[in-house]
């Protein structure tokens, strides 16, 4: 009867389509309990079994052999990872960039309005950097991460001694930079060799 039961459910098409669907598949219909295995055995077949039986605890049982496993995918790699990363927040390095040509250009023609700006940008764009997440490689992320904070210090450094027209804060910006800017380009040349 059980048998019965199973051939009627997989003739109609909402059977046929559970039996479609693969992986671990039960369906409990009127005490009877069909399961569906997706996979290949030897000639192809999807392993099926089914248990017929109510609360007595009489169960039979039909199983096709069933012998591969579900293959996961594979993890991707550190450098797919990187170029992920790398694609969605490529602008935080242009940003920065673009804040220190700024900042360069407008030392060289002794504005200090428009440097207290450019420094004050820095300072904000390392702030949005830093509250992204971190690139999926542990050396590359300790350099960034190095970068963010040397180049936001030497942002607020810049700003107090513009403000101040102080030497000493200057000259901890100008250190604060290139310390920064040597991780930065350590970072960003790690990440341009994995392209």
């Amino acid at each position: 009867m059980a048998a019965n039961k199973l051939k009627d459910f997989f003739d109609k098409p909402l059977g046929r389509i559970v039996a479609l669907i693969g992986a671990a598949i039960v369906i409990v219909i009127g005490g009877v309990t069909y399961q569906h295995f997706q996979g290949n055995s030897n000639n192809g077949a999807a392993a099926m079994s089914y248990t017929a039986g109510s609360n007595t605890g009489a169960s039979s049982t039909s199983t096709e052999a069933n012998t591969s496993a579900t293959t996961p995918s594979p993890k991707p790699t550190t450098k797919q990872l990187v170029n992920s990363w790398y694609k969605s927040y490529d602008y935080l390095v242009t940003d920065l960039q673009s804040d220190f040509t700024q900042a360069q250009t407008d030392a060289q023609n002794n504005d200090m309005s428009g440097l207290s700006d450019d420094c004050s940008s820095i300072v904000s764009d390392s702030s949005l950097a830093q509250g992204k997440p971190a690139i999926p490689d542990a050396s590359i992320q300790t350099n960034w991460s190095t970068a963010l904070s040397d180049e936001s210090a030497g942002g607020n450094a810049c700003e107090q001694a513009i403000t101040n027209n102080d030497t000493s804060e200057l000259n901890q910006a100008t250190t604060d930079f290139n310390n920064g800017s040597t991780a930065l380009s350590a970072a960003t040349n790690a990440i341009k060799a994995l392209q």
